[in-house]
């Protein structure tokens, strides 16, 4: 069995992608998606309400040989159709079968409070992190004071094949305004025996580089990628203000990977902006780190 991780940027709305693997690297088993970043930004000085804010990543095709394909969607709009330079970016991880049966599985869907996932073997082990999410004011527009999406397992629990993922997800205003949103999520089922390791770490707005240190390794680490398990991010004053940009990064881009002897050092750089050009909201970020051994 192995792994493949690619990137995918969609601008703007209705982005359709096909995703093609290498046939070199064996028969496409399972594939997900994963939001790694977002950039909604109005621009230079030009700051508006919010109606709509969302980057998602859906409609999932079958596998069709080593290709699947999706749709990708980034967009920061008032309810006057104001619309901001809006770009996204997604991490689609496969699983490929090259030699005995295979111990990692991705899935992917919408879930709104809670879903159950099945999975194709008993799972030693579930991950859940976001897929996308969209939140909306239902057509009015308003100053945002915070934004929100968290997933996780329920309970951190799995029975036999199966687990339930819990979400939250909502844009709030001033005075106490909170409006529910949809989440997609990528849930990552492990297998007892499987080697890919995990390492949850959370960064806080403020906060440089962050450093995952795996000891005790019989295999150097190969492919890494780091997924969002939540984001959180509101104005300290309490007050809700007028939208310039919001800016999630997990931080991909930045990833450096140092293997020595049996143990691996890996450093990258999240972002978490939410301002209105004149003040910046404070938030975190709960990451998960996948590393899938060479």
């Amino acid at each position: 069995m192995s792994v493949d991780l690619k990137q995918y940027t969609t601008f703007g709305s209705d982005n359709n992608v096909l995703a093609q693997y290498s046939s070199d690297l064996g028969v496409l088993e399972s594939q997900g998606l994963a939001l790694a970043a977002c950039n909604l930004n109005y621009g230079q000085e030009i700051k508006h309400f919010v109606e709509t804010i969302k980057a998602e990543a859906k409609n999932i095709t079958g596998v069709i040989g080593h290709q699947f394909s999706f749709s990708m969607e980034a967009s920061l709009t008032d309810n006057s159709n104001h619309h901001a330079v809006a770009a996204a970016t997604f991490t689609a991880p496969v699983v490929l079968k090259s030699d005995g049966e295979p111990s990692l599985e991705f899935q992917t869907g919408q879930v709104d409070d809670l879903r159950k996932f099945t999975f194709s073997f008993p799972l030693k082990k579930a991950r859940s992190v976001l897929g996308g999410f969209a939140l909306s004011f239902k057509g009015k527009d308003r100053r945002v004071f915070g934004l929100t999406a968290r997933t996780s397992i329920l309970d951190d629990k799995v029975e036999g094949n199966t687990t339930t993922v819990s979400v939250t997800a909502s844009i709030n205003a001033e005075p106490n305004v909170s409006a529910p949103g949809d989440a997609y999520v990528l849930v990552i089922g492990q297998k007892e025996g499987d080697p890919t390791l995990f390492e949850s770490t959370t960064w806080n707005t403020g906060d440089r580089e962050v450093t995952v240190r795996m000891k005790d390794l019989t295999r150097p680490i190969g492919q890494v990628a780091v997924f969002i398990e939540s984001f959180e991010v509101d104005y300290e004053d309490r007050k809700s203000h007028d939208v310039r940009q919001f800016l999630l990064d997990a931080g991909n881009n930045s990833l450096k990977v140092t293997n020595d002897s049996n143990e691996a050092v890996i450093t990258f750089s999240p972002k978490l902006v939410l301002t209105d050009g004149d003040k910046l909201a404070k938030g975190s970020l709960s990451l998960l780190v996948m590393a899938v051994p060479a």
